[in-house]
């Protein structure tokens, strides 16, 4: 057996680990598979395996090894996992187009990973975790008017296509890669689509801005550019794939992207006409942060040593810093300082929708209301797509709980993971969720969660990549709750599989 590299690194959550124990140990195997590490502080440890072809101990965090003063760990059995592959053709009715590339989604981590395809079609991907996928082949997209023939014969328009034929991922086959095994023989047929055409106009663009184009982005897809615009603001963007998309108008402006609205398409066998994006005026914000009980604002605190060697805790002005995300916008958000009033001020901002985040350490805390000009919402959604206005931003540290036990038919399900996930548009979901590790009791605890809308889930751990961004897979059994100021709420789960 080739020689294996054999690492020990603090375990920095271990609340009873001395300040002292930062040290890393390592060894390399002999070529039986034997180590030994001598000399090791007392603490808890992760071990970390490495090797070529093989997966990564510290992938998974590792296992934990914890050590007494005077203590001696022998025959200790690890064990590593080798990674698996897949290869197959893409096939096409007509002939295959150019730049044909294969991808992954699912639960096995290696979401996003990509492989060429040959000039017969062929392809292949190795160095996968084990687990469950979607195997995808994605032509390269051209976005042109449709070709005029005189032979007789059609241009072909080919979709992203799931193994083995299917467009939408709910309709695709999952492919379960195995350690150490090439699963072959995934042969994905393209399927061809209508060339659907978008076209609107864009308003609003001022004199003399330089080569304007439209980006469009699918939910779980990054942003691409689609095409430009006409001298008279109008755009048509030609051969679009199935799917839902957020489409928006962009220049460059002191190098800086300016944005325009947004409008969300939905694609599928007919050609979408008349969408109308804008460009505003960049919209200026001034407000203020309140707090809505006592005790709420944090305070900074610091120690300070008198002459003779005393410390002492003092109290000082508290500053902070308020965070926009765009959600619906491909660019853009912003950043604004607190000062010891809670005034703040954004400025250069576009009429989208922005995940408000609070970005200071204290307890933990949430945005509960949203107040621009004469317009409430509840929740940390800023809404700026009828314009701005005066801000207020509420804060509260007054947060709900959930806690249960979770269950796999049999007895308890432990070493799975909870997923709680506000019920929000896609990408603030995205953001605000948050994970739960499943006990070896089959018990999990949320302790400090905001108020609001929720759906939950147990899922096995291996399947969260594949959750994050597949949770309609799950939706026959996303269960809904709500959380309200201060509850403790009991939910039972029991462990599900993507459908």
């Amino acid at each position: 057996m080739v020689r294996v590299d054999v690492f020990m690194r603090p375990k920095t959550d271990d609340s009873e680990t001395s300040p002292s124990h930062t040290t890393t140990y390592g060894a390399l195997t002999t070529p039986e598979g034997k180590f030994s590490i001598m000399g090791v502080d007392p603490g808890s440890y992760i071990i970390i395996l490495r090797k070529v072809g093989f997966i990564s101990k510290e992938d998974q965090d590792g296992e934990v090894l914890t050590l007494s003063p005077g203590e001696k760990k022998e025959d200790l059995n690890l064990k590593l996992v080798p990674y698996g592959a897949i290869s197959g053709r893409v096939l096409a009715s007509d002939a295959l187009p150019m730049g044909v590339e294969v991808d992954l989604e699912g639960e096995g981590g290696d979401v996003g990973a990509r492989a060429g395809v040959d000039e017969k079609g062929q392809y292949r991907m190795e160095g996968l975790r084990p687990g469950r996928y979607r195997v995808r082949a994605v032509p390269t997209p051209i976005h042109n008017r449709p070709e005029i023939r005189n032979d007789g014969t059609k241009q072909a328009h080919y979709a992203a296509t799931y193994y083995p034929g299917a467009l939408a991922a709910s309709e695709a086959a999952q492919v379960e890669v195995k350690a150490g095994v090439e699963t072959p023989g995934l042969d994905i047929r393209l399927a061809a689509r209508p060339g659907v055409r978008v076209s609107g106009t864009v308003s609003g663009l001022p004199q003399g801005v330089k080569d304007p184009f439209l980006m469009a982005r699918e939910q779980m897809v990054k942003a691409q550019a689609v095409g430009g615009l006409k001298p008279d603001g109008t755009f048509e963007i030609w051969m679009v794939d199935p799917g839902t998309y957020t489409l928006t108008a962009s220049y460059r402006l002191g190098g800086a992207d300016v944005e325009s609205s947004s409008a969300e398409i939905h694609v599928a066998d007919t050609d979408i006409d008349n969408v109308a994006l804008h460009f505003f005026p960049p919209i200026d914000l001034i407000g203020r942060l309140e707090f809505d009980q006592d005790g709420a604002r944090p305070q900074a605190q610091y120690e300070e040593e008198d002459g003779e060697g005393n410390r002492r805790r003092l109290q000082q002005p508290w500053y902070g810093r308020i965070d926009l995300v765009a959600l619906d916008a491909l660019f853009g958000g912003g950043s604004a300082s607190l000062d010891a009033r809670g005034s703040l001020k954004f400025t250069g901002l576009s009429p989208n929708h922005y995940d408000v985040r609070l970005s200071w350490v204290s307890e933990p805390k949430y945005v509960k209301s949203i107040r621009v000009g004469s317009r409430l919402t509840e929740g940390p959604i800023l809404d700026l797509t009828n314009g701005g206005g005066p801000l207020t931003i509420v804060v509260s540290t007054a947060m709900g709980a959930i806690s249960g036990r979770v269950t796999d038919g049999i007895g308890p399900a432990g070493g799975g993971l909870v997923m709680l996930l506000p019920v929000a548009p896609f990408h603030a979901q995205l953001a605000n969720q948050a994970a739960a590790r499943i006990q070896p009791d089959g018990s999990y605890q949320f302790d400090k969660v905001a108020p609001g809308e929720y759906r939950i889930v147990a899922i096995r751990e291996s399947s969260y990549s594949f959750a994050v961004y597949h949770t309609e897979e799950y939706k026959p059994e996303l269960e809904r709750i709500t959380i309200h100021p201060r509850d403790r709420l009991t939910k039972d789960l029991r462990i599900r599989e993507p459908q």
